[in-house]
Formats: structure tokens, C-alpha cells, sequence
């Protein structure tokens, strides 16, 4: 640079003269591109309803502006080997982009939830009108991630206006069907749209699945935005079991809140974006290159970059992004300035790989101060320098972005990361900063805290002998319990069939199982409270080890026992058991189990029934009615009895009794008691049946 270009008078006559003939070579684009012009003057002027019917139509007719497939990024996780983790809730998602636009933080988070075992269905924005079904599509989009349509009486596309209690209602309903159809035994609602808030209330109340807010955005920010979003996302932020936020801002400024909130900033996948080579697309570009990819949008400072273009004419800036809805014109005409439009997830990394520079350049407005933008940590992945707007978002990241104010700040900040080689030692600060905010690490925390919505539940099984069957139980557990948050505890009494090494090898490999071993057999009462009493879980769950469990099982008594605090103790129906909780099954051999009791439960879907008493091969009640009517009574020795007492004692607090038609257990019944010689069987018998008429004599 010559020493006559820091000469205030003639560096002020060469800028006045740059940004004239910026204005002619603008108003000669207008007159030579008018169907241009007038679209960029509608972004700005028209209504908004006017603006998303001009963008219904270009929908409708294929035409939507840098369109681009998302799911082409995940096109081989469909064909990716099965999850490790074992089945979870299902994900509805109710979203605020839809998939296809680009990838984004929901396309990240829940393809990364789904790999861990949680299925996620993701509604389209474009509703079905006139339909009363939830249609599902066939091919997965992500591994385990499926694309579903919801119904509607009117509305043609999510957000167009808040949706009405009717759509609400019939969009709740026809989930009654798709839980059937998918078996969805438990789910979570992730909503990321106030839109969605009256649906989300209805899925609650009625299925009992939390509902978690995952706030992307100040939507009272989006210029577009009507003011019934506003009041739509406080009741949203009030009403969600977890509300999950991208920035510090947007978990700080929530208000009085009573349910727990989370911080969960974006990330990146620092692999897809490592040692991607230059694209040749942009070799022949003057150097150096000041790179940019992202939505362009009313909140980018496109000011800001004509400015910077031209006082520094020599440098290329690329832009990579849509520009729907944004007045670009005057980007259009900068010869130095290349607009390349939305590109795929899989194109950017080897156009980030040829900038010199990353920028990011936002305007300061509320919206802008809520956001954490992802391409700050996928910039730092590609080992980028990057100036940024100064934003409250960027502030604790100031040793990887240099932060500007104005205009002369930005250039001086861009001026400078030039100066860095891509061999200077300070670059791998940007890496390590990539590689400690993975989206890896982020699914992991949003996996224990979706986790965490769900009631702990202690399964106890107290064993005696029966290796075989005890095997065959706690698989069943594995293969068939969708409930999330629980734990085994086995507490066995002295077998010696090699049941004791068995359990500990297998609590070994296995967490959430742990195991306790007596040296003597304590009999079920004890060994029950011995369980019970090594445990802060908020549900008890007895299972004996002659069981075998089927899918929904748990989550069907949980689901029960939260829908009225008057019930203190519930059990499934199943084919082993004295009382009305008997069904004559319609199965001969465990083969025909999982087929049969899916329909028997979905058939009796919601049905319960009061019943005196409940036998404990399988019965859950709250810790605190536990605590309140005391443990099993251990007079009575061995078995038999202690449930008949424990029944009566739960009904004298004044709690209902509850058998479910929609949950199954399999039960071989009295498979311990089956050891005992028929006369140490009678003589248990005998004695615990007058233990019991003894302790309730002239009881009602």
C-alpha cells in the first residue's frame, strides 16, 4: 500500500468515488434485471403474510430458492449398522425448519439421538390438509430419523399464523393411531417452535410425554414474526418439562422459570470439516479470499461487507448461502463480491478450505444478541482465522474470533488474520476449540437429560437358584424395557447353581445392574427391603426372576402410576397369577409371547381395572408410598402372603389398587417354591396363612 493512500483528502475522494459508481453500476442491474429488483424490493417492503404466500406458491411449483436436499448428508446412515444402545423413548420433533432446507442444529442433535438408540419422527412444516392420519414416510432420512406429516382442517403450513385448538386436537389424535402403528411404548416431545405449544400441551396430557423446548432463536427478534409468537413462547417456556437453549441469552432471559433449564450450545463435527482440500471452483479467485457461508438473511450486515469490498477492491469475497428474503442488490453488483447460492452440507468444507479468512458479519439486534452461531465452532474446525460482528454470544470466545464494532474495526481485524500463517502455532487453538464442542458431546448431555425427565425406577429381583430363568428375565429387561431411566438390583439369597458369579460377571459388563449377595437365604420379604433400601429411585418396581417381561411393560405402570396420585400400587395382566389379573393367554411357547401380548396391549390400550391385591411377581408404587406404608412385613418366612398383607396395608392408607390390560408380563409362577418338597412348601403355607389371619383378625 503507497504512502499517498493514508492521505486523508484523497483517500476521502477515492472512497466518494468508489461508492458512486457503486449506486450507477446498481441502478443499471435494476433496469437490466427488473423481475430481480422487484423481488429484492418485496423482501423489504411486502407484508409478511404477502411474503410467505409468494413462498407457498414457489413451493408448490418446485421453485423453492436454493433448495437444498439435507438429507443427501446423511444418505449412508440409513444403511449404518444398529444402534449399541438399547431401545429408547421415541423423539417427536416438532420443528421450526424443515429437514430438506439445510443441515442444521436439529439435524445434528437428533441424528445423534437416534444413534443412541433414540428413534426420532420429524414433522414436515408443509401440513396435510383435509387429512385425519399421520402419515409416515417409508425411507429413513438418517439413521433411525423419519419424516412424518401431520393433518389439518385448514392451515397449509406450520407457522403461517398459530395453530388453532382444532388442529391441535387432530393432530393429537392421530398420534393415538401412529403409537400403534410404530409401537411407541414412551416418547418425549421436542418442540423448537412456539407454533407447535398447543399440541404439545395435548400430547402430555394425553400420552404423558414430556415436552422439552429446545430454543434456537429469539423469535420475537424475526421481523416477520406476529405478536401472537411471542405470547405463543412464554406459555411455551413456562409449560416445558426442560427447555433447552443454544446461547447463554436465551437461558438467561426465560423469566421465572419452575422446571430446569439447560444450556446447550451448537457444535461441530469436526471430521466432516478437517483436511478437506481447496475447491477448484474458486482457484481462479484474486487472493486473498474472505469467506463466508451461512443463511443470508435481514440480520447479516450485507452493509458491512459492501463497505469492506470497497475499500479493499483486491480482495474476493465469497459469500456461500440462500439469500431468500434478504436485499442483496447492492452485493450483486460488487465485482469483487460472489454470491454462490445455497450449497450442500458435503460442498462446504472444501469451499470453507480455499478461504484465507472467515467472517462473520451480523447486525447488532436483539435477535443477533441471542444467537450462537454454528459457523463460529465449523469455521474454527477448518483451522480458519475469524472476525465476527461483536456480538454477547462471541464475547467468551474471544481468543479464537477477533471481535470488531464498526466497519474500520472489521477491516483492521481481517487485515491482521491475514498476516497468519497456516502454519502458526495459534491455530491449533481453534482446532482444540472444534474438538472440545462436538456434536458428539452435546447428544451425550441431551441424552442424560432427556433421560433425567423420566422417574427413576429400581427393578427389584430377588433370587434363589433358577440361573436359567433368571437369564431369560434380565434379557427380556434388555430387549424390551423402552423406559429409559432405570436400574436393576438383584439381591440374590445364597443360590448355588452358580447363579452368584453369573450376576456379578454380568453386572460387570453391564451398567445399571448391580447386584448384592447374602450368605444365607433371607427369604423374598427381606431380600425386597434389603433392595429397596439401597435405592433413591422414585418408583419401585418388584419383578420376580420367573418372568418375562414384553415391550411397554414399564413404561405402562410408570405412565399409570403418574396419571393419579390416588393409585398406590400397579401390575400388568399376565397368564401366571390366582386372581382377576389372569388372562388366559393365546400363546403356547415363549416364541409366540411378543407378537401375541403386542396386540393384547395395544388392544386394551389405556385400560385398567381396581383389584383387592396384587401379587408381587410384578407390582410398582412410588417411593413415597413405600415409605409411608413401610416395607414387606418379614414374618413371613420364605414367601407367600407378604403381597396379601402389603395389599392390605397399601388400601388402608387409602390408595387404589390398579391392574393394567395394557401391560403384559409372562410369569412361570412359584418356579423358587417349585424346589421346596411338598411338605416344607405346606408347612410355609400353613404357617404364613395364620401369621396373616392373626395380624388382620377382626379387621375389615
Amino acid at each position: 500500500m503507497g504512502a499517498d493512500s493514508w492521505k486523508p483528502g484523497q483517500r476521502h475522494d477515492r472512497l466518494r468515488g468508489r461508492r458512486f459508481r457503486l449506486e450507477l453500476n446498481l441502478w443499471m442491474h435494476r433496469l437490466l434485471h427488473p423481475v430481480e429488483a422487484i423481488r429484492s424490493a418485496a423482501s423489504r417492503h411486502l407484508p409478511y403474510r404477502t411474503r410467505t404466500r409468494l413462498l407457498r406458491l414457489l413451493r408448490r411449483g418446485g421453485q423453492t430458492p436454493d433448495r437444498v436436499d439435507a438429507g443427501r448428508f446423511f444418505s449412508s446412515a440409513g444403511t449404518a449398522p444398529a444402534s449399541p444402545h438399547r431401545a429408547r423413548p421415541t423423539i417427536i420433533c416438532l420443528p421450526q425448519v424443515d429437514w430438506f432446507l439445510r443441515v442444521q442444529r436439529p439435524h445434528h442433535l437428533l441424528a445423534g439421538m437416534a444413534a443412541r438408540g433414540w428413534p426420532v419422527l420429524y414433522a414436515r412444516l408443509q401440513l396435510d390438509v383435509g387429512a385425519v392420519e399421520i402419515s409416515v414416510d417409508p425411507e429413513p432420512v438418517a439413521e433411525d430419523v423419519r419424516i412424518v406429516t401431520l393433518p389439518s382442517w385448514g392451515s397449509e403450513r406450520a407457522a403461517d399464523s398459530a395453530l388453532s385448538a382444532e388442529d391441535a386436537r387432530l393432530m393429537a389424535e392421530g398420534f393415538r393411531k401412529l403409537r400403534r402403528q410404530e409401537q411407541i411404548h414412551e416418547a418425549v416431545v421436542f418442540c423448537q417452535s412456539p407454533y407447535w405449544r398447543q399440541l404439545c400441551v395435548l400430547l402430555r396430557e394425553m400420552y404423558g410425554w414430556p415436552v422439552v423446548y429446545d430454543r434456537m432463536d429469539l423469535h420475537q427478534g424475526f421481523s416477520s414474526n406476529d405478536g401472537w409468537v411471542v405470547e405463543e413462547e412464554n406459555r411455551l417456556i413456562d409449560e416445558a418439562d426442560l427447555l433447552t437453549a443454544s446461547s447463554e441469552v436465551l437461558a438467561g432471559i426465560t423469566g421465572v422459570r419452575a422446571g430446569p433449564a439447560l444450556w446447550l450450545p451448537n457444535a461441530c463435527d469436526p471430521s466432516h470439516w478437517k483436511g478437506a482440500l481447496p475447491s477448484p471452483e474458486l482457484e481462479n479467485l484474486p487472493r486473498p479470499i474472505v469467506g463466508y457461508f451461512g443463511a443470508i438473511s435481514d440480520w447479516f450486515d450485507a452493509d458491512l461487507v459492501v463497505g469492506l469490498a470497497i475499500a479493499r477492491p483486491e480482495w474476493s469475497f465469497v459469500l456461500v448461502g440462500s439469500t431468500w428474503g434478504a436485499d442483496t442488490s447492492r452485493l450483486e453488483v460488487m465485482a469483487n463480491v460472489h454470491l454462490l447460492g445455497e450449497r450442500s452440507y458435503d460442498e462446504l468444507p472444501p469451499l470453507a478450505a480455499a478461504f484465507d479468512v472467515g467472517i462473520i458479519p451480523r447486525r447488532k439486534t436483539p435477535l443477533t444478541a441471542a444467537m450462537d452461531p454454528v459457523k463460529l465452532y465449523e469455521m474454527a474446525a477448518c483451522g480458519l482465522e475469524i472476525v465476527a460482528s461483536r456480538l454477547p454470544g462471541l464475547e467468551s470466545h474471544s481468543d479464537i474470533v477477533r471481535l470488531a464494532d464498526d466497519e474500520e474495526a472489521f477491516r483492521s481485524a481481517v487485515e491482521e488474520a491475514l498476516t497468519v500463517s497456516y502454519n502458526d502455532p495459534g491455530r491449533a487453538r481453534h482446532l482444540a476449540f472444534a474438538h472440545k464442542n462436538t456434536w458428539d458431546q452435546r447428544t451425550e448431555i441431551l441424552d442424560n437429560a432427556l433421560t433425567e425427565l423420566f422417574p427413576k425406577v429400581c427393578i427389584g429381583i430377588v433370587t434363589y437358584n433358577n440361573l436359567e430363568l433368571t437369564a431369560q428375565c434380565l434379557d427380556s429387561i434388555e430387549r424390551c424395557t423402552v423406559y429409559p431411566n432405570y436400574e436393576v438390583l438383584v439381591v440374590d439369597n445364597a443360590s448355588h447353581d452358580g447363579t452368584p458369579a453369573w450376576l456379578e460377571e454380568k453386572a460387570a459388563r453391564q451398567s445399571g445392574l448391580r447386584v448384592v449377595l447374602n450368605n444365607e437365604n433371607r427369604g423374598f420379604a427381606p431380600a425386597c427391603n434389603q433392595a429397596f433400601a439401597d435405592t433413591e429411585a422414585e418408583i419401585l418396581c418388584f419383578l420376580n426372576n420367573d418372568t418375562v417381561v414384553t415391550q411397554g411393560w414399564l413404561a405402562a405402570m410408570v405412565r399409570a402410576l403418574a396419571s393419579d396420585r390416588r393409585i398406590g400400587l400397579v401390575g400388568p395382566s399376565s397368564n401366571g397369577v390366582a386372581n382377576e389379573a389372569r388372562v388366559t393367554p393365546g400363546y403356547e411357547d415363549l416364541e409366540g409371547l411378543p407378537r401375541w401380548a403386542e396386540t393384547y396391549v395395544w388392544d386394551h390400550d389405556g385400560d385398567h381395572f381396581s383389584i383387592p391385591m396384587l401379587a408381587l411377581y410384578c407390582a410398582a408404587l412410588r417411593h413415597e408410598v413405600w415409605d409411608e406404608v413401610g416395607g414387606l412385613d418379614e414374618r413371613f418366612e420364605v414367601g407367600l402372603f407378604e403381597d396379601d398383607d402389603f395389599s392390605r396395608r397399601i388400601r388402608q392408607a387409602g390408595y387404589n389398587i390398579v391392574c393394567l390390560r395394557d401391560a403384559w408380563v409372562h410369569h412361570f409362577q412359584e418356579a423358587s417354591f417349585a424346589t421346596l418338597p411338598k411338605e416344607e412348601y405346606a408347612r410355609v403355607y400353613e404357617a404364613n396363612r395364620r401369621r396373616f389371619r392373626d395380624k388382620w383378625k377382626g379387621a375389615r
